[in-house]
């Protein structure tokens, strides 16, 4: 037998004995046992996938643009939007909520 083969036959027979035993447990240890096996395979997927210099770098990345998109579009609505006829809505920002002052309900179309 080669080495390739003997670390197969030895995975194989460690896979059939955690199952074993597994199948021993009460039904409520089952589930926790399963519970513990799927958090261990997310955590790993979760580790090939992100690193943690990346996900922080995601994240201030994410604020960043945030910041720019709240920032356009109070300028844009501070902004006269080119009518003269049209007067800027009066109200108040909350964070990137405009709240304004009074509020017409939409007219019917008909």
């Amino acid at each position: 037998m080669t080495v390739i083969e003997k670390l197969l036959a030895a995975l194989v027979l460690i896979v059939c004995l955690v199952m074993l035993g597994r199948m021993l447990l009460p039904a409520r240890q089952q589930q926790r046992f399963d519970a513990l096996l799927r958090e261990w395979r997310d955590r790993l997927r979760g580790l090939r996938h992100r690193r943690p210099w990346q996900r922080r770098a995601a994240r201030q990345d994410a604020a960043r643009t945030a910041e720019e998109v709240i920032r356009k579009a109070r300028h844009t609505a501070s902004r006269s939007n080119g009518h003269a006829d049209k007067a800027e809505p009066e109200g108040e920002w909350d964070g990137n909520v405009f709240r304004p002052k009074s509020f017409k309900p939409p007219q019917k179309p008909h």
